[in-house]
C-alpha cells in the first residue's frame, strides 16, 4: 500500500472520537469569533484580577470557597490565623469585594471549574 506524502489523521475503525478531536488534529480553528471575544473580555477583566492574586491568596480563596473559617484555613496551610486574615484583606482589595461571601461569589461567577489554583 502506497502512502501519500501528506500526513493525514484518520479515524481508526470501530473507534468513535468527537468531531472536535479530528478538527484539532487537522489544525482547524475550534472557536468562533464570539467565543474568542468572550475569552478576551474575561482576560481583560476577571483574568487580570485573578492573576493579581499570589499563589497563597489563590489557595486561601479556594478554601474560603469551601466555607472554611480563618482558623481552619490557617491550620490547613500551616500559617497563623493573622496571616490568613491578611491574605483575605488582600483578596478583597484585589477582587474589589467587601466580604467573604462576595469573594466566593466572584470566584464562582468568573472562574472556570477546571482552573488551576496554583
Amino acid at each position: 500500500m502506497r502512502r501519500s506524502s501528506r500526513s493525514r489523521v484518520s479515524q481508526p475503525k470501530g473507534k468513535r472520537r468527537p468531531r472536535v478531536f479530528w478538527s484539532a488534529a487537522r489544525g482547524e480553528i475550534l472557536y468562533d469569533s464570539g467565543q474568542l471575544k468572550r475569552v478576551r473580555a474575561w482576560r481583560e477583566g476577571a483574568g487580570r484580577k485573578w492573576e493579581s492574586l499570589s499563589r497563597r491568596e489563590r489557595e486561601v480563596l479556594q478554601l474560603l470557597g469551601e466555607g472554611l473559617d480563618n482558623v481552619t484555613i490557617a491550620w490547613k496551610l500551616v500559617i497563623s490565623p493573622k496571616t490568613v486574615a491578611f491574605h483575605v484583606t488582600n483578596i478583597f482589595g484585589k477582587l474589589g469585594v467587601k466580604s467573604r461571601h462576595e469573594a466566593v461569589a466572584w470566584l464562582h461567577k468568573h472562574l472556570p471549574d477546571n482552573l488551576e489554583f496554583n
